[in-house]
C-alpha cells in the first residue's frame, strides 16, 4: 500500500525547521520540554503524544510528520530500544535520508544511529540541549541549507527591530549561502523598515553579504 500523501500538519510551523522527536511514551514530558526550547532556535518539533488529535489515525500521522520532517532527534532513554515504533520511526528517517540526532539519558545508540556519536544528555537543561541540537542542523551537511534557509526568510519577515538584529546574528552563524539569498534579505532591507531602520543590522547584512561573496561557492 502507498503511503499517504503528505498534507502539512496544522501544529507544525511550516517556516520554521521541522524535526521529528522519536522517544518512548513514559518519557513524553521530557520530549514536550525539548520541543518547546528548540522553539527559541526556529525549529518546530513533532512529538507524537502531545501533536496528534486523538480522533485522527495514530499511524499515518506518524507517518505524514516523518514523509516533512528536515530532521529527526531520538531521545535515548532507557527502554527506547525495547519499543517497537521508536525503532520504525528512525529506521523511516534514515530511508529518507534524514540526518538523526541522537540525544542519550544513558541508553547507547545501537544499529545505524550507532555509527554516530550521541549528545550526552544527562545533566543538562532542555534549553542546552536544543542550543547543541540548532548548532548540529545549522553544520551539519545535510541539514545546513534547510536550516539556513529557515533564518533567511525568517530574518526578511521580521516583526520588530529586536527580531531583525536576533536573527541578524543566527545570520552570521550559517555555515550555507546561496545568491537566491542575498536576493532575498536586500529585498527585505529595501522593503521592511524594521530591518533597515534597526541598528547596524543593514551594515552587519552588507559585511555578511561581502564575506559570503568572497568565498567558494557551496554545492550541496
Amino acid at each position: 500500500m502507498p503511503n499517504p500523501i503528505p498534507v502539512r500538519p496544522s501544529f507544525w510551523n511550516n517556516n520554521n525547521f521541522k524535526a521529528f522527536i522519536t522517544h518512548i511514551a513514559k518519557n513524553k514530558d521530557a520530549a514536550g520540554k525539548l520541543q518547546n526550547s528548540l522553539l527559541q532556535h526556529n525549529i518546530s518539533a513533532f512529538v507524537a503524544h502531545t501533536d496528534i488529535e486523538p480522533t485522527r489515525e495514530w499511524e499515518n500521522e506518524i507517518i505524514n510528520a516523518l514523509n516533512i520532517s528536515d530532521g529527526l532527534i531520538a531521545l535515548l532513554h532507557a527502554g527506547f530500544h525495547q519499543s517497537n515504533w521508536t525503532d520504525h520511526e528512525i529506521g523511516y528517517g534514515i530511508g529518507r535520508g534524514l540526518l538523526v540526532v541522537s540525544v542519550s539519558f544513558g541508553e547507547t545508540p545501537y544499529g545505524f544511529i550507532g555509527r554516530y556519536q550521541a549528545l550526552p544528555g544527562l545533566g543538562k537543561s532542555y534549553d542546552q540541549l536544543a542550543g547543541e541540537i540548532y548548532r548540529i542542523f545549522l553544520t551539519h551537511l545535510s541539514t545546513r541549507r534547510r536550516m539556513a534557509e529557515v533564518l533567511v526568510k525568517k530574518f526578511a519577515a521580521s516583526s520588530s527591530f529586536n527580531q531583525a538584529r536576533t536573527l541578524m546574528d543566527k545570520l552570521e552563524e550559517v555555515t550555507f549561502w546561496e545568491d537566491n539569498f542575498t536576493k532575498i534579505v536586500r529585498k527585505a532591507a529595501k522593503e521592511n523598515d524594521q530591518i533597515s531602520d534597526a541598528w547596524d543590522v543593514p551594515q552587519a547584512l552588507e559585511r555578511l553579504i561581502t564575506r559570503w561573496s568572497t568565498q567558494s561557492p557551496i554545492f550541496d
